[in-house]
């Protein structure tokens, strides 16, 4: 769970940008329908820039020789470790159990409202006389209804307000339908209920709705209706609609800031350059999650030697080193046995840390990872040499026959090593058979 808490926290703090940024910049002026489009565009964002890992590959010429003194260093790793004497270590209160179960609790509440609130839409509906409006619309009229909403393509009022005809409240109602506010309002509530926990999407959700207000109040307006009368309208019916929280309410949102807008005179054009602030948050939001991936290629032979940025993981010790497959679609951190291995998938850098991120400096395939210790020889079609110190290979995907003291075996099925038992490595390409050797004998 520490991955999706911290991928939730970094959606958290990409929603509180996005939103600060939209309050400060453009939220007062009259581009309701481009406010709409941006608050929904950045929530949605918000969700999906943490996924949006970049991976620079730089590729850096290296010989063996020059790998060797930066693996020098590794080989004294057993004295150093059994030097220490072990020592009984008090294990830290795992907040994870708790964070989880209260994550999952906000959730369920959360959703639990909105289930809630479809619920007693669909009792009203079935409780409310039905009249066709064509296009899939209706209204359902309801004594119980004190003021006018709609929900999806459903418009409720009551009797009065029914037999008043078309006003200035059914055209509102209907604007919310023609608009699909309600497609926007079950959106916000998902994501709302994923992000619980943060204030800005409360905030978010709360002035998407208001928006959705200002866009009705014009739809009423360029149906004809007088604005003056309007304002009139909305000054004497004022009230608050309450129990269907997923409702598009003709009066559930603040009538002050509805007033203000419909008198505020249309925003210029040039304004819209404000909206310039998302390119910059999304630009450093893609460079903070982007990866180096260091690829180092020995010229000497056809050996690749790929070496990930560095990453602080669990150090193991040098007598637990060993032959290993990489798959990049599997690859995952193991506890190995001591000394020896069978076929697993993991990574072990020359710093003794496990390395998940060797898997993304390969496309597709699998590749053998070797450590070769000191004192070994490694032979190849353009030279033969001698490990001075422990070093670290891998064997890259091709057409490789893989071979233990001259008898060959799968990749799937690694046979059972400890890898200082390791003496020789006789690599040889024929132009289609790439055969490599391990020799232990």
């Amino acid at each position: 769970m520490t991955l999706f808490f911290t991928y939730e926290l970094k959606v958290a703090i990409l929603i509180a940008v996005f939103y600060i940024f939209w309050r400060l910049l453009v939220a007062n002026e009259t581009w309701h329908r481009l406010n709409r489009i941006v608050l929904l565009a950045t929530a949605i964002a918000s969700f999906v820039l943490p996924l949006c890992v970049i991976t620079i590959h730089q590729t850096v010429d290296m010989t063996p020789d020059a790998m060797a003194p930066a693996s020098a260093a590794v080989a004294d790793l057993p004295e150093q470790s059994s030097a220490i004497a072990p020592t009984e270590t008090i294990q830290p209160f795992n907040w994870q159990l708790p964070l989880s179960v209260i994550y999952i609790v906000g959730v369920l509440v959360v959703l639990s409202r909105v289930a809630v609130s479809l619920w007693r839409l669909h009792v009203m509906t079935a409780e409310s006389e039905i009249h066709p409006l064509g296009d899939g619309r209706q209204i359902a009229v309801c004594d119980k209804i004190q003021s006018p909403f709609s929900w999806w393509k459903t418009v409720f009022l009551n009797h009065q307000d029914y037999e008043d005809g078309p006003t200035a409240f059914l055209t509102h109602e209907l604007g919310h339908i023609r608009l699909h506010h309600s497609a926007d309002v079950l959106l916000v509530e998902l994501l709302t209920a994923l992000q619980w926990f943060n204030p800005t999407m409360w905030m978010l959700r709360a002035d998407l709705r208001t928006i959705h207000e200002y866009e009705a109040d014009q739809q009423v307006i360029s149906h004809g209706f007088n604005d003056v009368q309007y304002l009139h309208l909305l000054i004497r019916k004022a009230a608050v609609q309450g129990g269907y929280s997923l409702a598009n309410g003709f009066f559930n949102s603040t009538l002050k800031k509805r007033i203000k807008m419909l008198m505020k005179p249309k925003s210029p054009r040039r304004q819209w350059l404000r909206f310039a602030y998302l390119l910059p948050i999304v630009a450093v939001s893609l460079a903070m999650s982007a990866k180096v991936q260091l690829d180092v290629v020995n010229h000497g032979s056809n050996i690749v030697i790929n070496e990930p940025e560095p990453e602080p993981q669990e150090p193991i010790t040098n007598e637990n080193r060993l032959f290993m497959i990489v798959d990049v679609d599997e690859a995952r951190k193991i506890v190995p046995q001591k000394g020896k291995t069978r076929s697993v998938r993991g990574y072990v850098d020359d710093n003794g840390h496990w390395d998940k991120k060797i898997a993304e400096a390969f496309n597709h395939g699998k590749h053998l990872y070797v450590h070769m210790p000191k004192g070994s020889v490694l032979v190849n079609d353009k030279e033969t040499k001698k490990i001075e110190a422990d070093v670290n290979y891998i064997f890259p995907q091709g057409t490789t026959e893989w071979q233990l003291n001259g008898v060959p075996f799968d990749v799937n099925n690694v046979p059972v090593l400890n890898c200082k038992v390791l003496k020789r490595i006789e690599q040889h390409w024929n132009g289609k058979k790439n055969v490599v050797n391990f020799i232990t004998k």
